[in-house]
């Protein structure tokens, strides 16, 4: 797994809070050299936006997708072929199933949707490897907790968050994918959107470029 320089243990809050440490990681199958492996938006054919995080893995292909507002749902059925590649979404409810496939040319991904409806995925952020460097944190402020978060006592865990470090160096699209609850989550969120990196690059050009930031609480 590849780690930035980003540990820190921060001073106790309150004095009752400790962040045991502040842990940037990013996850091993981003590490995937692939052309696939990344996140992409879906645009056109819909009102409603997509995003899919894709992973490959040889002739497999794992990852989530999510639509407009709704939270990730890992996809089904992913398979690749050369340059094509076809999933199965179903929603969380289970009231819709949809089966894309899709063909890859550089930096886009002409998908159909259960046979009919066309959309185009555009790259929206990298994985690190293949040329691709990791972001590095230069200013990371303390996170708040409020009381009901404080009263918790929690030790040793941790927030896992999945973001898109921009060319700019700005935390985008932060998301929790293993929550604490009890007010850790929201804080964690607040904290990490205000971070700021020097960008990831590939071909020397800072580029967007996925992480995952661990969040570790000590209650004192």
């Amino acid at each position: 797994m590849l780690a930035c320089d980003g540990r820190s243990i921060l001073a106790a809050m309150k004095n009752r809070l400790a962040i045991f440490a502040f842990l940037f990681t990013l996850p091993a199958f981003l590490q995937a050299q692939s052309a696939i492996t990344g996140t992409w938006k879906v645009e056109g054919g819909s009102a409603t936006p997509w995003t899919l995080t894709l992973q490959a893995n040889g002739n497999r292909l794992t990852g989530t997708a999510s639509r407009g507002t709704a939270g990730p749902v890992a996809i089904e059925d992913g398979s690749i072929d050369g340059n094509t590649l076809s999933f199965t979404y179903k929603s969380s409810d289970g009231n819709e199933t949809i089966s894309f496939k899709g063909t890859i040319t550089g930096e886009e991904i002409a998908l159909t949707a259960s046979g009919s409806a066309r959309f185009t995925a555009k790259r929206n952020s990298y994985p690190v490897g293949g040329g691709v460097s990791a972001p590095r944190p230069v200013y990371q402020p303390e996170p708040i907790l409020p009381e009901e978060a404080l009263a918790s006592k929690v030790r040793g865990r941790s927030v896992r968050l999945s973001a898109v470090v921009d060319a700019e160096g700005v935390p985008q699209d932060v998301r929790v994918i293993r929550p604490l609850g009890v007010g850790f989550d929201e804080s964690a969120i607040d904290a990490v959107g205000k971070w700021r990196f020097q960008p990831g690059r590939k071909d020397g050009q800072p580029v967007p470029v996925d992480v995952i930031i661990d969040v570790t609480f000590h209650v004192l």
